[in-house]
């Protein structure tokens, strides 16, 4: 991936740098979105994405996340549109000169689909980037442009104001979107191999499958130690939920970085994960303590071994989530922006 696509703007502004997020503005519950409008300030000005912004509005920097979403498969009218909008975005990027600073949440779609036409005007996006943000270490890419690490942020801040409730001893819970690609079918399936009576699965989001939807309400019907909250979920239920319980597991078939994670650990909540470079860095971060490690398939040993572990952390002991304090990530992210636009790159970690 290159960004010679067009010649990069060297700015030198005494005005905040206006940067353009490619994703709606946050609501009033804690999202990603909500993270990066913290990144105002220290000569930043944030916004958010529409498509009216995006052709009509002044910005300097567009920060895509999520290229995917801006573009629909298959080749239905709305699709079809929806790629020439992209293709006119991206028109319109190059003729200001406008830079791409791409956030790296996946090193693919989760929900990839079998369309070339889709694909390539992802792969559009990705060849008129000038600078990736990783937020996990990424040995294994080889790109042709900066890259800089910064960390997903902690959720302390967000959820601090919200009232936690006692640990239910013995419970495990799984929460956020539910889809298929996240396992959930696989840790109902191993959770009731699990033995202990007092042990309880608690499933919290939105189903984004009918038929996961459907499996889920049957086991709940079969198995009484299985209970679940369908739908969204607010902050203050979130925290909530969370916090009752004594155990995350997020059993994902495909893990490179996780929100979800960051969100349980911020509540400090111990997890279990599969192994992956990135959740074994972060269990190096966080410590072995919080960051339970299971070998996929998912077991009902891996959940035992970890609920019994959960069991062992100390009354109000937390995991070292220092390095991702939202002051020190709006930092980083400044550094990004001015390289950029100054027209070198940073790399490395934006010290």
């Amino acid at each position: 991936m290159g960004a010679d696509l067009a010649p990069r703007r060297t700015h030198r502004v005494s005005r905040p740098i206006r940067v353009l997020h490619s994703m709606p503005a946050p609501g009033a519950d804690t999202r990603y979105s909500s993270h990066m409008a913290a990144t105002a300030g220290e000569g930043i000005d944030v916004g958010f994405f529409t498509w009216p912004t995006a052709f009509f509005r002044q910005y300097d920097i567009f920060h895509l996340h999520w290229p995917e979403l801006l573009v629909s498969p298959g080749n239905s009218f709305r699709a079809k549109i929806s790629r020439l909008r992209a293709k006119l975005l991206l028109f319109r990027l190059r003729l200001t000169r406008t830079p791409i600073v791409r956030t790296l949440h996946n090193i693919r779609p989760h929900d990839a689909a079998d369309d070339p036409h889709w694909e390539r005007a992802i792969i559009a996006f990705e060849r008129q980037t000038a600078h990736e943000i990783h937020l996990v270490p990424e040995p294994g890419r080889v790109v042709s442009i900066p890259t800089t690490e910064i960390p997903h942020g902690s959720y302390h801040v967000p959820y601090a104001q919200h009232a936690r409730r006692e640990r239910v001893a013995g419970r495990v819970i799984f929460f956020g979107l539910i889809r298929p690609y996240k396992g959930v079918d696989t840790l109902i399936e191993q959770f009731r191999r699990v033995e202990d009576p007092s042990a309880s699965l608690r499933i919290v989001g939105r189903p984004m499958d009918p038929s996961l939807a459907a499996f889920i309400e049957r086991a709940a019907e079969e198995d009484p130690r299985i209970t679940l909250r369908f739908g969204f979920i607010p902050d203050a239920d979130l925290v909530d939920e969370l916090t009752s319980a004594e155990l995350v597991v997020l059993p994902y078939r495909e893990l490179h970085s996780s929100g979800a994670a960051l969100v349980a650990l911020s509540l400090d909540r111990p997890l279990l994960v599969p192994e992956t470079s990135t959740t074994t860095a972060l269990q190096n971060e966080v410590g072995t303590g919080w960051v339970h490690l299971f070998t996929p398939p998912l077991e009902a040993d891996d959940i035992e071994r970890a609920l019994a572990a959960a069991k062992d952390l100390t009354a109000g002991s937390t995991p070292d989530l220092s390095a991702r304090e939202w002051p020190e990530v709006q930092r980083k992210h400044a550094i990004v922006y001015r390289s950029v636009l100054r027209g070198n790159g940073v790399g490395g970690s934006a010290e």
